[in-house]
C-alpha cells in the first residue's frame, strides 16, 4: 500500500531558512509538528526565526552554515543527527542570483552563485543521504527555479547553476527511489521575497504581477512531500506559462524576456 509521508515528529533540515522561502516553509512544517534543523549564513536571523517558532511550541534548533563549504554542511547534517538521531527531510533552499552580461560578473559572483545553488545541494545531499539509507526512508526536497528549465538571456550563470541542480536531482531520484528516499524538485517562478534585493548584481528587479508568494511556495512543498511526488513541480502561473511558450517557441520567450527587462529597467530609471 502506498503510504503517505508523515510530518508529525519528522525532522526535518532546511537551508536558506532565515528569509523568503526557506523561513515561509520552517513555518509550515512547524505547524504540522515537525521537528527543524534551521541553516542559513546569519546566526542571528535564524535565531529570530528560532524564538517566533518557540512561542508556538515548535522544536527547532539552529546551525550557523555556509552550504558552499562542504565542511560547513556535514557539520550541519551533524548537528540534526546529535540533536535528533535522525534526518527525515532535507530541503535544499538556500540560493543567490545574479542576473546580467557573463562577462560583468566577478570571479567572486560567479564561484557564489554555483557554490550555493548547485554545490550546497550536492554537499547537504551527499552528508545526509548514508543516513536516510541506514533508515530505509527520507525525503530530498531541491528548490530550483523555472530557470532551470528553459535558458534565458542576462541569467547565464543563474540558468546553469539551477539547471545543473536540476539534472542532479532528477538523476539522484532514480539512484535512490529503491532506498525508499523521495527526491522533489520545485521550480517556482517569480515569487515575492527578498531575493532581488539580495542579489550579487545590480540590476532591475523582476517579477511583479506573476509572482507568487512564499506560503504558496510553501505550501506546494508540504503537499509535494505529503504525497511524495517524485517529480519536478512548476509553482505559478508565471512558470507554467514560460515553461508552456518556451516549450513551443524559444524565441517567443526570449522576446518576451527581453521587452520585461526592458520595462523593468525603464521605472527602475525613473
Amino acid at each position: 500500500m502506498f503510504r503517505r509521508f508523515d510530518h508529525k515528529d519528522a525532522v526535518v533540515v532546511v537551508t536558506g531558512a532565515s528569509s523568503g522561502i526557506g523561513e515561509a516553509t520552517a513555518n509550515a512544517f512547524a505547524a504540522r509538528g515537525s521537528r527543524l534543523v534551521l541553516a542559513a549564513r546569519s546566526a542571528e536571523k535564524l535565531g529570530a526565526l528560532r524564538r517566533n517558532l518557540s512561542s508556538d511550541g515548535s522544536r527547532a534548533v539552529t546551525v550557523a552554515t555556509d552550504v558552499t563549504d562542504q565542511v560547513q554542511a556535514e557539520r550541519m547534517v551533524g548537528a540534526a543527527i546529535e540533536q535528533f538521531g535522525r534526518i527525515d527531510i532535507l530541503v535544499n533552499n538556500a540560493g543567490v542570483g545574479a542576473f546580467g552580461p557573463i562577462d560583468d560578473l566577478t570571479p567572486q559572483t560567479v564561484r557564489q552563485i554555483i557554490g550555493t545553488n548547485l554545490l550546497g545541494s550536492i554537499w547537504c545531499t551527499q552528508a545526509a543521504l548514508p543516513y536516510m539509507r541506514q533508515q530505509g526512508k527520507g525525503q530530498i526536497i531541491d528548490i530550483s527555479s523555472i530557470l532551470g528549465r528553459v535558458s534565458l538571456p542576462g541569467r547565464e550563470l543563474y540558468c546553469a547553476s539551477k539547471s545543473g541542480q536540476h539534472a542532479f536531482s532528477d538523476s539522484l531520484r532514480h539512484s535512490v527511489t529503491r532506498d525508499g528516499i523521495d527526491v522533489i524538485t520545485i521550480d517556482p517562478g517569480p515569487v515575492a521575497t527578498s531575493f532581488h534585493a539580495n542579489r550579487l548584481d545590480d540590476g532591475a528587479a523582476i517579477g511583479g504581477i506573476l509572482e507568487v508568494s512564499a506560503q504558496t511556495v510553501a505550501e506546494t512543498i508540504i503537499r509535494a512531500s505529503y504525497l511524495r511526488k517524485r517529480k519536478a513541480i512548476l509553482v505559478g502561473i508565471g512558470a507554467v506559462g514560460l515553461n508552456a511558450i518556451y516549450g513551443v517557441s524559444p524565441k517567443v520567450a526570449v522576446w518576451l524576456t527581453r521587452r520585461a527587462d526592458a520595462r523593468n529597467s525603464k521605472h527602475r530609471e525613473v
